[in-house]
């Protein structure tokens, strides 16, 4: 499992990213340490850490479950802590990536939908907790995306592309460049009164049905 961080100049356009493997508990501060050596004190914070493509409760074992937990909310809690501790002080920010599967329900994806729910509610909680210290925490919660780790399903499971597509006002799934559009305002001073915001970016696809997923034989 791995974490990644990016520093970004909103005015020239630079960044480099980051990845990390996220198992110890010194590896959040690692990730920090590196950031500020390349660009000093860490002023934005992305949690970009996820996985997906989970199952039915029944199909799904403890480990499993410990794997998605770790990825998908141990190593964004970890890495908020250490943020917090290292933007208090002087301001910052901090914008989570959440999923609109934290927000609406949808059925056999029982390890994925209370990570992301978790990451929203860690959000809000930071967001109330230090908004006194200037620092504004929010969420994106993305709908479906096509990036490498979704394209096999977006073009071959008839479930998927249903759920995703036919409920869609939009009718198609984002680009990574329409998610990270959305980071961007939230981290930038055009969002400095928003905090506590979880952002849907998913066409619409939140406000329409979903469509139940086949039940086994």
């Amino acid at each position: 499992m791995s974490a990644s961080t990016a520093g970004v100049s909103l005015e020239t356009g630079e960044w480099r990213g980051r990845r990390r493997r996220g198992r110890a508990r010194e590896r959040p501060l690692r990730v920090l340490a590196t950031c500020e050596e390349r660009f000093g004190p860490v002023d934005i914070l992305v949690n970009n850490a996820g996985i997906g493509n989970a199952k039915s409760i029944l199909d799904t074992t403890d480990e499993t479950f410990d794997r998605y937990l770790a990825i998908n909310l141990k190593v964004p809690f970890a890495l908020c802590r250490e943020g917090v501790a290292s933007i208090q002080g002087r301001g910052g920010v901090i914008v989570n990536i959440a999923s609109v599967f934290g927000i609406v329900v949808a059925a056999a994806i029982a390890a994925y939908a209370p990570t992301k729910a978790g990451v929203i509610g860690l959000t809000l909680d930071l967001a109330a907790e230090f908004g006194r210290d200037g620092i504004r925490v929010n969420a994106v919660a993305p709908g479906a995306v096509r990036t490498p780790l979704t394209q096999d399903r977006l073009d071959n499971d008839a479930w998927f592309r249903k759920m995703n597509f036919e409920t869609c006002p939009l009718e198609r799934a984002a680009e990574p460049r329409e998610i990270a559009d959305a980071i961007l305002y939230l981290a930038s001073d055009r969002a400095s009164y928003v905090t506590g915001v979880v952002l849907p970016v998913d066409g619409g696809w939140s406000i329409t049905k979903v469509v139940p997923r086949p039940r086994r034989g």
